[in-house]
């Protein structure tokens, strides 16, 4: 029989006995033929209790065991018929809490029982290959569809595991016992296998990729199919697998969770990137799936994220950005050639409003250096510094660039700003976003109606607001139209409305109430403008908004990033929908550029006498067109 001791080192051989495969000889379940004396240092003999018998129950848990790598554990007598004292109680006992021995249904154990080959299979796949994926059929004729053991035999055959017990590959035996050098061929080409691929019951390294995909699958409201996600991944691991050098270390086994196996592109790539921590790579993997989904949809890593939230006050240069790729969808990373910083606004008084920077401008590069390469926030870094410190700001404008040096200031980010005219009762408030932060956007929008006083016209200027949160979208909507429905949003689920916060602080017929947009007025800004329109009558002035009708959730991740994902669509109470022709315009113009109060004089002159319509044209016969073009 094996020697029954605690000795680690008799623990070690009886492993290597058997895992070497020192005897025997049965229907084999890899068709792998025994090592030869020469393919292994030949380690020291022990003897077994059935030489030509087949594993036991015990020293399954104690290959699994080893080929695991887990340590023995403390014994708590998990079995009835696994004593305390008994041989290999404690390796038994760890490979049960780990998940991979359940027992038998009488509590029992039965460690010198024989174990079969599909019960080996079981374990060994729950082992080595847990949560993984149903596999097709394997083509063995002779496993019955109910075996216990069939879902694990069509997962190790799917990776090359196990090739059957005849000669044609057709049977695969699975009630005959476990021969010794079968485990051995088993447990060897299980761990041949480069990875394995599991679905995100347990992520672990790959949780940020399982939980951003949760999330799209979840709440994504236009839709995409996992075919959709997969491509731009499985793209990026193509040419990442392409251009990797064929000396590259493979990286040593590991899980690959994945939501589906569409994604399995993913796990080779990690397979040959060993240089490349797993948690990177999924990060990779989420920014490449985001691109499968709307321009408004964006990963945020930590960084970005603090970049984002921290513009209401930082030492600086005084501009409000965002980046925009080639097609002017915003949030691309990270930069290159076809995906640029723009300047959205220049805080007046700070030193790119002194320098002579302006909206639309680009940001291409900072103290001499390109920014090629960097995130927005790693961009910003380099902008921001000391107070009183110098800075290099090179710009792009209409195709030229230009260096400024500018003097960086402690900026305070303006979310409005308001003038009463001199001498017409006009006021004008200017709101820059609504973004949410202390002392931001409702309560400066607060003191600016009260600075405004009574007066005939307020004029409410959104041109270049690119919109921000829907809670401050609700404070400032109440300010002019009190608890009424503000918006109504349609989600994957449900629709609903959004009602406005607080009591008006406007009265509701006066004042009059003019609101300039322009192609750049987007998303909440919209809202407000069609709203004003729809339920104060306010006279909308300028040119054919963004046409932005959807909203983002803000997602927190685990990683302390954020994920804005498209969740909803929205249309105002009346049911105007922008998403096609933008906030439907009173007065289509283009706005001078001239001081704020010769504007202000413009606007009540263009709603004291609105532009006439133009007559619609009486249609004419259009002449037949030539059949050939003729020669030139």
């Amino acid at each position: 029989m094996i020697y029954s001791t605690s000795s680690r080192l008799a623990k070690r051989l009886l492993i290597a006995a058997l895992v070497m495969g020192l005897v025997g000889s049965a229907p084999v379940l890899a068709q792998e033929s025994p090592p030869g004396e020469d393919d292994f240092p030949q380690p020291v003999a022990i003897p077994a209790d059935d030489p030509g018998g087949g594993v036991t129950n015990r020293e399954a848990a104690v290959l699994l065991a080893a080929a695991m790598g887990i340590p023995d554990a403390i014994w708590q007598g998990l079995f009835s018929d696994v004593a305390e004292n008994s041989q290999d109680a404690d390796t038994i006992e760890a490979v049960t809490l780990a998940g991979v021995v359940k027992g038998k249904l009488d509590g029992t154990f039965r460690p010198d029982e024989v174990i079969t080959r599909g019960e080996f299979a079981v374990l060994l796949d729950r082992a080595l290959f847990h949560d993984r994926f149903p596999a097709d059929p394997a083509p063995f004729t002779d496993i019955p569809e109910d075996a216990a053991y069939a879902k694990a035999v069509n997962g190790l055959y799917a990776d090359g595991v196990v090739l059957g017990c005849s000669d044609d590959g057709l049977r695969f035996c699975g009630e005959d016992p476990l021969a010794r050098h079968d485990a051995e061929s088993l447990i060897e080409r299980a761990l041949a296998v480069p990875y394995a691929v599991a679905d995100c019951e347990d992520p672990d390294e790959w949780l940020l990729f399982c939980e951003v995909y949760e999330h799209i699958d979840s709440m994504y409201l236009p839709g995409a199919t996992v075919e959709e996600l997969a491509a731009p991944v499985n793209e990026a691991a193509a040419l990442a697998m392409e251009e990797a050098a064929e000396s590259a270390a493979e990286r040593p086994r590991f899980d690959c969770s994945i939501p589906d196996p569409v994604f399995e592109p993913l796990c080779a790539w990690a397979s040959g990137a060993a240089d490349t921590p797993l948690r990177s790579l999924a990060e990779t993997a989420v920014r490449e799936m985001v691109k499968a989904l709307d321009p408004n949809s964006a990963y945020h890593d930590p960084e970005e994220w603090m970049e984002i939230e921290d513009q209401g006050r930082y030492v600086g240069i005084g501009v409000r950005v965002v980046t925009v790729d080639d097609e002017w969808n915003p949030f691309c990373t990270p930069l290159s050639e076809t995906c640029r910083i723009i300047i959205l606004d220049v805080f007046e008084g700070g030193p790119a409003y002194n320098a002579g920077l302006m909206p639309w401008d680009f940001i291409v590069g900072v103290d001499g250096n390109r920014l090629h390469g960097l995130t927005l926030g790693e961009a910003a870094d380099l902008i921001r510094g000391e107070v009183d410190t110098s800075v290099d700001i090179t710009f792009e404008r209409d195709g030229d660039e230009y260096t400024f040096t500018l003097i960086r200031k402690e900026i305070v980010t303006p979310y409005t700003s308001a003038e009463v005219h001199n001498t017409e009762s006009v006021a004008y408030i200017q709101l820059n976003s609504f973004a949410a932060s202390p002392g931001g956007a409702p309560e400066e929008l607060v003191g600016r109606l009260a600075e405004v006083g009574d007066v005939e016209l307020l004029i409410l200027d959104l041109r270049n607001n690119p919109g921000g949160r829907v809670s401050v979208l609700q404070e400032i909507a109440g300010f002019f139209v009190g608890e009424v429905p503000v918006m109504t949003f349609h989600t994957i689920d449900e629709t609903y409305d959004v009602d406005g916060i607080g009591q008006p602080l406007l009265a509701a017929d006066t004042p009059r109430i003019a609101v300039l947009v322009n192609q750049n007025s987007a998303s909440a800004a919209e809202v407000l403008a069609g709203l004003l329109k729809e339920t104060r009558g306010a006279v909308v002035i300028g040119e054919t908004t963004y046409m932005k009708n959807t909203g983002q959730s803000l997602l927190d991740l685990h990683n302390k990033g954020v994920f804005r994902l498209t969740t909803l669509k929205w249309t105002t109470p009346g049911g105007i929908d922008i998403g096609e022709t933008g906030v439907p315009l009173d007065i289509e113009t283009e706005f001078p550029t001239v001081p704020l109060q010769d504007l202000m004089e413009w606007v009540k002159d263009l709603l004291d006498n609105p532009p006439e319509e133009a007559p619609e044209e009486t249609p004419t016969e259009t002449p037949e067109m030539p059949t050939e073009t003729p020669e030139q």
